[in-house]
């Protein structure tokens, strides 16, 4: 969570940093120490997704222990080092089920030899740190340095210099708006940040059709992009209906097809640190049958409210979820509020509260597209609008995408090995390939301002798989 979140402390730290910073000027000053054992509040403000989360925390090193409540306590998180061999990670949460309304539910999961579990600190580490006087220069040139892209070899084959990498990661870090809780966090993403470059020039270079670029993902790790794709398959039959066409003729359809242009599709949004995808393409495919059904008027939709209330359908809120199971608790309830009533995106497993808002965009059922026929979900998506759709999004080639068709040989299509929910808001064809045109939840600073070209070849990555569009 830490390296994407910007943290903007209260006045807890204003009397002792103005008086470091009064008498630093010209002098040697120790760095300030931090006592191994404090609280403190303040906010979490996350790129991209418009999101600011209240926090108060408590920090115990001798203990190994901290504990960090957001949104005042709506959600709590435990960090226990000295619990099992490996340390322990509880959340505490609300949890609404068809029987109980918010009720305190403690989630755990345990570390590992891999994955040790340890106290969190929230302040940010003063090794290094120093008083100096600031002198301003003019800008740097003459510009980008390119030694990974013209010299290959060089960035592999005892390298003299890593500048070039400071030179895009410190531009990176600006760019997004990135800062680290200390200095060995700061190596630790440099060095991520460095491989995944590698990662993308190298793609590049294979001119594969599609192009890789350094997104505001390029420090992640593949543990921390795998908690983005929430898609939890079951294994159990969703329940929907048959797709009511039994021929479709591809000819007698438009070559090329984008709601966008008819205006029933919402902007990009950022899912943030939660695994959610499940609820962005459930409500994207509601957003848009509603749009057929209201006169084309757009209305955004909550996915807070699926997020927060849909548990007793078999969802699990920030931890993954599939997109039926919000249908189903859509039939039961008669609808589903819309953003400005239920209130915005949080990023995070919240209060339900549905009872005090009105639903809208009733549905009357939910349909299953033909699996694995591109004339049928090319219809699905000219009758029936934007269609939710499920991929394999567990490759460093997605994480990455930037523009071009994108195809991935080694991307699954089988129905358990769709790890990630999508939109299908349209298809066309570029220079003889056919493409489905995907809306992602991933901020408009991934893919092409939000969206993947994904290639209809060989069903790639399961787009075709298990479409499902809702009737109202």
């Amino acid at each position: 969570m830490k390296i994407l979140l910007k943290l903007f402390f209260v006045a807890l730290f204003a009397v002792t940093w103005s008086e470091v910073i009064a008498d630093c000027r010209g002098k040697n000053v120790e760095a300030p120490v931090w006592n191994p054992v404090y609280t403190v509040k303040g906010i979490l403000y996350i790129p991209y997704a418009e999101l600011e989360e209240p926090f108060y925390a408590w920090y115990d090193s001798p203990n190994k222990e901290s504990r960090i409540d957001y949104y005042g306590g709506m959600v709590k998180t435990y960090q226990l080092g000295n619990s099992g061999p490996y340390g322990t990670s509880l959340k505490v949460a609300p949890v609404t089920t068809e029987t109980e309304l918010n009720a305190k539910t403690c989630l755990q999961v345990n570390g590992s030899s891999e994955i040790t579990i340890e106290p969190q600190s929230v302040l940010p580490s003063l090794v290094g740190f120093e008083c100096t006087d600031l002198s301003c220069s003019a800008f740097p040139g003459p510009g980008d340095k390119h030694i990974y892209t013209f010299n290959p070899m060089k960035e592999f084959v005892h390298p003299t210099t890593t500048s070039h990498v400071d030179f895009e990661f410190d531009k990176f870090k600006t760019k997004h708006d990135k800062q680290y809780v200390n200095v060995l966090e700061n190596e630790r993403r440099r060095e991520v940040f460095r491989q995944n470059i590698r990662f993308i020039h190298s793609v590049n270079r294979q001119h594969k059709g599609y192009t890789l670029g350094v997104n505001h993902l390029a420090d992640r790790t593949e543990l921390e992009m795998k908690a983005l794709r929430g898609r939890r398959y079951s294994g159990v039959y969703n329940g929907g209906s048959p797709f009511p066409y039994t021929y479709v003729n591809k000819d007698k359809l438009p070559a090329e097809f984008d709601w966008r242009i008819y205006g029933a599709v919402t902007p990009v949004k950022d899912q943030s640190v939660c695994g959610s995808c499940w609820s962005f393409g459930t409500v994207g495919a509601i957003e848009g049958a509603f749009f057929l059904n209201n006169g084309h008027q757009l209305v955004r939709l909550s996915q807070q409210a699926l997020i927060d209330c849909s548990w007793g359908y078999g969802n699990n809120g920030c931890d993954g979820g599939e997109d039926f199971r919000a249908y189903q608790w859509m039939l039961k309830h008669g609808g589903i509020p819309t953003e400005d009533d239920y209130g915005p995106y949080l990023g995070q497993d919240g209060y339900c509260h549905v009872n005090n808002v009105s639903l809208t965009a009733k549905i009357t059922g939910y349909v299953n597209v033909t699996s694995n026929n591109e004339p049928a979900l090319r219809l699905a998506i000219v009758k029936h609008g934007p269609i939710s759709v499920a991929i394999d999004a567990s490759h460093r080639t997605f994480s990455f995408y930037s523009n071009g068709i994108y195809y991935e040989p080694k991307c699954g299509n089988k129905v358990d090995e769709l790890d990630h929910a999508v939109l299908a808001v349209g298809y066309g064809t570029i220079n003889g390939q056919d493409y489905w045109l995907i809306k992602n939840s991933w901020s408009n600073y991934w893919g092409n301002d939000g969206y993947v070209l994904m290639s209809a070849k060989n069903n790639n990555c399961g787009v075709m798989t298990t479409p499902t569009y809702v009737t109202m």
